[in-house]
């Protein structure tokens, strides 16, 4: 029972840990995206790719745009903390 337990809570530590890796990663590729205003908190924003490869950061809705290349690259809120949360 004991042993059940403490595999149980760090299994859960684990899974903490792994989301807050990616949170971290997700926090420096959105700093380090290509951005043309100040993002105001709590509102969601939207990472693309073009076909350099470099990697922007727009207002746009993925089904909004059309006419040149981008990658829709993911969805993301800024909190609080100034962390950008995957939505």
């Amino acid at each position: 029972e004991a042993s059940h337990k403490l595999r149980s809570r760090y299994d859960e530590l684990q899974e903490e840990f792994h989301k807050l890796v990616e949170t971290s990663d997700d926090t420096q590729r959105m700093y380090n995206a290509s951005i043309s205003f100040v993002p105001i908190v709590g509102q969601v924003y939207h990472l693309y790719k073009r076909e350099d490869g470099s990697e922007w950061v727009s207002m746009i809705e993925p089904d909004e745009f059309s006419g040149y290349y981008h990658e829709y690259i993911g969805s993301y809120r800024l909190a609080t903390d100034s962390v950008w949360i995957r939505v």
